[in-house]
């Protein structure tokens, strides 16, 4: 079977999302189910599915790609010669992203996959912040399968990735898959401190960029603000991961599990480079991690709230947020009902007092109160 003619020019560079009427679309769907039943796979199947994988239409071809898991059932050998074609020669992202889950994820070969996606990646480069850019694809595939799988090439393929693309807005959807896949509470210790060692060495860069931005003296041009908004929000996207991660989501409150009690004691390298993000954001997310774990980790809770809000990076803008004073007058009226005991402690005292002096400074009545409150408890 021959191709169609292509007709049209632009209908083969981009997928609009709009499922093409082309009934060469459900016949790639169906041949590539056929192929699985015993029997029904011929030369004649073969060759067709073939010649459809250069179907002038973006959606046929994308058909062909999503069949290949079933078509590798029957026929490996085209399965792979097909993505690959794909991988070589088309540019469309919604194309290349099925090709490359499929070859990482569902082949059973991570290694020729991560071979396939250092191709993509080879002749890729990000375009903006898209989660669903190729090179967001790339980034996600490889830390996925480092941090869940520990496969050296994925390593160092992200390595080499993250040392390319110095663009915040690539590796938001891969801090988001490493958490929505259970890496950070993870039974296997090796999981753990893989996808934290990832976490610290995504912020690193981010918040120095943002420090060396804060301390100098130029006025930034557009494309400049670009990147110092993509870098905090890659910054804000990780404090959420690791928020979620804790348990503390913002609805109705459950006490941490151990796994998520464990997080919190082996996030501290990563809570310590985030706190001086100057990000409002990022605080405010630390914050709230500090205070969920309260009732399990009490001193360690509270003498988290004051390192995060007295830090050098710690943003000025935060304490003027009516959210972070209800957030920190909460915590703090928390700790002064259910944990006084705390306030034996001299360096307890301190940080509670340190706490209320921020928004005080901040000329918040309320911290006044609180602080008042305070001196009532010992007298």
């Amino acid at each position: 079977m021959q191709p169609p003619q292509q007709e049209n020019g632009d209908q083969s560079e981009r997928f609009n999302g709009i499922i093409s009427d082309e009934p060469c679309g459900p016949a790639a769907r169906g041949l590539a189910q056929l192929s699985r039943l015993p029997g029904w796979y011929t030369p004649q199947v073969q060759a067709t599915i073939t010649a459809l994988a250069d179907h002038p239409v973006c959606w046929v071809r994308i058909c062909v790609a999503r069949g290949a898991g079933q078509l590798a059932q029957a026929d490996p050998t085209t399965a792979w010669s097909v993505l690959e074609r794909f991988a070589d020669r088309e540019s469309d992202p919604r194309l290349l992203n099925d090709v490359l889950l499929m070859a990482c994820l569902h082949l059973n070969d991570a290694e020729r996959g991560l071979g396939l996606l250092d191709r993509v990646a080879a002749r890729t480069e990000p375009d903006g912040t898209s989660p669903d850019s190729v090179a967001a694809r790339c980034a996600d595939l490889a830390g996925c399968l480092w941090v869940f799988k520990a496969i050296p090439r994925a390593g160092s393929i992200l390595t080499t990735l993250r040392a390319r693309w110095d663009v915040p807005g690539v590796w938001g959807s891969l801090v988001h898959s490493v958490r929505e896949g259970g890496s950070l509470t993870h039974a296997d210790q090796a999981v753990r401190a893989r996808a934290l060692d990832l976490f610290r060495d995504l912020a690193a860069p981010p918040v120095t960029t943002l420090q060396n931005a804060y301390t100098s003296s130029e006025q930034p041009d557009d494309a400049c603000l670009a990147r110092l908004r993509g870098c905090a929000q890659l910054l804000d996207g990780i404090a959420r991961e690791v928020c979620v991660a804790i348990g503390a989501t913002g609805k109705t409150p459950s006490p941490p599990s151990a796994a998520q009690l464990r997080l919190a004691d082996e996030a501290t390298d990563v809570l310590s480079l985030l706190q001086n993000a100057s990000v409002p954001g990022v605080t405010h997310h630390l914050v709230i991690m500090h205070a969920h774990v309260l009732d399990s980790r009490p001193q360690r809770a509270l003498l988290g709230v004051r390192d995060v809000l007295t830090a050098p990076g710690a943003p000025i803008a935060y304490r003027s947020d009516t959210l972070a004073l209800d957030l920190c007058v909460s915590f703090v009226e928390q700790v002064l009902a259910d944990r006084r005991e705390l306030l034996r402690t001299p360096e307890c005292l301190t940080a509670v007092r340190q706490i209320c002096d921020v928004f005080v400074d901040a000329g918040w009545p309320r911290a006044h109160q609180l602080v008042f409150g305070i001196e009532q408890v010992f007298r």
